[in-house]
């Protein structure tokens, strides 16, 4: 019988599950001469509302220096325009130019008739819903505990 290693299952599944979306999507991101990273990118900006620099590197799980640099690829290759908020000069806001969207749907549509299948659609969205209580309870556990004294 199997026994869960709840650690180690989670971080193995978790790899494999980024290198199955990477594999699955590298075939649109050498289509428009992107990286898969750069696709992911454009891909947050397309689904996420007011994206900015900030918002796409959390999505991204990257840091925000790295995901500028990409972004200021990105525009440079046409494929995002990128401008500073009208009220707040430090965030940078993006939108995806029309070769943006496209390379974004395409990578989408690619997902999405990867996942058509009511059962694999279920599975997903019962352990995202899991998932995201678990964060939630942590983050809680994590906001109640006392500040750390600093020894000096």
């Amino acid at each position: 019988m199997y026994e869960l290693n709840a650690g180690f299952d989670v971080w193995s599944m978790l790899r494999n599950l980024n290198d199955f979306f990477d594999d699955l999507i590298k075939p649109v991101a050498q289509k428009h001469g992107l990286t898969v990273m750069q696709l992911r990118l454009l891909c947050a900006v397309k689904n996420l509302e007011n994206a900015t620099v900030g918002s796409v590197a959390e999505n991204a799980g990257i840091a925000a220096a790295n995901a500028s640099a990409m972004c200021k690829k990105l525009s440079e290759l046409g494929y995002l325009l990128r401008r500073k908020n009208e009220t707040d000069d430090r965030v940078v806001c993006l939108e995806l130019t029309n070769n943006g969207d496209m390379a974004a749907s395409e990578a989408d549509e690619k997902i999405n008739e990867t996942y058509q299948n009511r059962e694999l659609q279920s599975f997903w969205k019962k352990l995202s819903e899991e998932m995201s209580a678990n964060i939630s309870k942590h983050a809680a556990k994590k906001a109640k505990k006392p500040a750390r004294k600093v020894l000096r």
